[in-house]
């Protein structure tokens, strides 16, 4: 049964190492959100930079996404890959728009 594992990967590499793991038959998901502090442009950022999330069947796919360009390491406590909750998966991804975008919209408005 597959389950979401979060994968670590190289610095600025989770764009490609998510378009490599899905060339490999393996469906990752990478939020993202809009950089609002940058003032010059607006620009597109991982919401956890050098995280992602793969959704796959230990031990069979393991080496499948840990061989894949990019990665690094699972995330594990102890030795083994640590699964994440559907649920939270989930939660992110229907916030997500189009492209795995997150729109962070706050309530508070200047001088609260």
């Amino acid at each position: 049964m597959r389950k979401w594992y979060v994968l670590y990967t190289k610095p600025r590499q989770e764009r490609s190492t998510s378009w490599h793991l899905e060339r490999k038959g393996l469906c990752s998901f990478l939020p993202l959100i809009h950089d609002h502090w940058n003032k010059t442009r607006s620009t597109v950022e991982p919401l956890f930079p050098n995280y992602l999330f793969v959704h796959l069947e230990l031990p069979s796919e393991f080496h499948v996404a840990a061989w894949t360009p990019g990665a690094k390491r699972f995330v594990t406590f102890g030795t083994e890959p640590t699964p994440v909750e559907d649920r939270t998966v989930e939660f992110l991804m229907n916030r997500a728009g189009k492209g795995g975008v997150i729109e962070a919209r706050s309530a508070l408005k200047p001088g609260d």
